[in-house]
């Protein structure tokens, strides 16, 4: 038998696939979302956030959300824009978990790309867990390539409210946001390419 909240997921997933996920709102998240995020985190993760959306201006930061039809974000992502000036860092990027499979996530991640080539920035990165595999599909399925590896932690709180350190090991990614940047980036491989034709070409012809 479903509980309350099982039901009102279940019908706001199907509002939502008759709707279609192009037409909902994305929008800068403010503190009255908070109240309404609790399937994003622990109260410590969203204690984080709020610390965050108070003490960052937009020229450092930006949270944005996916809101369902009533209003309510369903779906989250920062941008951090003070890491580098060349580049737009994602994190924390997530979706209810009733709501998964729609393709609010990939809206997510289109909508904050955007927003980091709006302020001429070259690079989107990001950093994945290994065992992450459904949000290693996602930013493949994109076009995010792999850079290297890091490692970050943070702090985290459990269902007791004991609060714990988490490391975690990362795959970096990255994707160019820049047209001019992307146009060299094809050329380049298009001339790798023909380098390899013309090696191939000439190694038949000396046999």
């Amino acid at each position: 038998m479903l509980e309350n909240s099982d039901k009102v997921s279940l019908s706001t997933r199907e509002i939502i696939k008759e709707s279609e996920v192009s037409n909902l709102k994305i929008e800068n998240l403010v503190e009255a979302d908070l109240a309404h995020l609790s399937w994003a985190g622990s109260p410590l993760h969203l204690k984080t956030i709020e610390t965050t959306l108070k003490n960052s201006s937009d020229n450092q930061m930006e949270y944005l959300v996916v809101r369902n039809p009533d209003g309510h974000p369903i779906s989250i992502g920062k941008i951090d824009y003070s890491s580098g000036a060349e580049y737009g860092l994602i994190s924390q990027l997530t979706t209810d978990e009733s709501l998964r499979g729609l393709g609010i996530g990939t809206r997510l991640m289109q909508e904050m790309e955007k927003r980091i080539q709006s302020r001429n920035r070259e690079w989107v990165k990001l950093g994945v867990e290994e065992n992450n595999a459904q949000a290693k599909a996602l930013y493949l399925r994109l076009g995010y390539k792999p850079y290297g590896e890091g490692k970050d932690s943070w702090e985290q709180e459990d269902r007791d409210g004991k609060i714990s350190t988490y490391l975690a090991d990362l795959i970096l990614k990255e994707k160019s946001c820049s047209l001019k940047l992307k146009a060299k980036i094809i050329l380049m491989e298009m001339r790798n390419k023909t380098d390899i034709i013309l090696v191939d070409q000439t190694f038949q012809q000396s046999n």
